[in-house]
């Protein structure tokens, strides 16, 4: 999707208490300042790369972490670390998790990656039909069951 209006569409469709129990991740396509506040704005949570190029100033600094405000007004925390020899830089509006579980955070987007990619070559779900969580859903059982009912014939 990148940065496509369909981006906005989902978030309005997804119910407002999963919302508030999940923290979205999102790579650098996604990175958009005015979107970072609509959605800290709806209390959405959420984590993201840092683009190399960002401007912001330095309100406070942590050990890894700093809280950063950009042109736009938008506070954020940015959370700096080496992991395996290679620097990490993350954005979130979430301000009490500790640095190295915002890491862990961000790198459970693969497994969504693994889980998109078996749904393509398996259940051969090439994009998804609906928009919404239980439409999403209904698709991928209905795929599930059919590729079951294949193996059993």
């Amino acid at each position: 999707m990148n940065n496509s209006p369909e981006f906005e569409e989902i978030i309005e469709g997804i119910d407002q208490n999963t919302l508030n129990q999940s923290v979205l991740k999102f790579e650098l396509g996604y990175y958009d300042l005015k979107r970072f506040m609509k959605l800290k704005d709806k209390g959405i949570k959420f984590v993201t790369r840092i683009k190399r190029n960002a401007k912001y100033g330095v309100n406070k600094a942590y050990a890894y972490s700093k809280i950063v405000e950009f042109r736009n007004g938008l506070t954020l925390r940015l959370v700096s670390m080496v992991i395996d020899g290679e620097r990490k830089d993350y954005l979130k509006d979430i301000m009490n998790l500790p640095d190295l579980y915002i890491h862990w955070i961000y790198l459970q987007r693969w497994n969504i990656e693994i889980f998109l990619r078996t749904m393509k070559t398996y259940l051969k779900i090439d994009r998804l039909i609906s928009k919404t969580i239980k439409g999403v859903l209904v698709q991928i059982f209905s795929a599930l069951i059919a590729y079951i009912l294949l193996l059993m014939i």
